[in-house]
């Protein structure tokens, strides 16, 4: 799965209880129901997010993972739902003739065929 969007932030690579590392960015899509993603990068794959920052337009591949815990104190069982990223790309502007030559006018009659 991909999320497409822009960078709100980018956080450090942290540590829980059992000193499992991750780090996370926050993804803001684009569109006319914007929604805000926090995705998890494990240790192995945190250095992907050096380099992005802020605003920067960006393609992430990511996985579902869910996860049960159960309560010790009530017996609850819980459910959690992380999206853990493994991939991530700028999102390439797509360039036209016009755009490489705003000053010129591209003329298509004067082809040599």
């Amino acid at each position: 799965m991909e999320i497409k969007g822009k960078v709100i932030q980018v956080g450090d690579l942290k540590a829980n209880r059992n000193n499992y590392k991750t780090r996370d960015i926050v993804v803001k899509t684009i569109g006319d129901y914007p929604q805000w993603y926090k995705i998890q990068f494990d240790e192995k794959k945190a250095f992907l997010l050096d380099g992005y920052k802020q605003d920067d337009d960006i393609i992430i591949s990511v996985n579902l993972r869910g996860n049960k815990w159960t309560s010790p104190k009530t017996n609850e069982d819980m459910y959690f739902l992380n999206l853990v990223g493994w991939k991530v790309d700028r999102e390439q502007q797509q360039v036209t003739a016009t755009d490489h030559h705003a000053d010129r006018e591209i003329e298509n009659d004067d082809l040599p065929f």
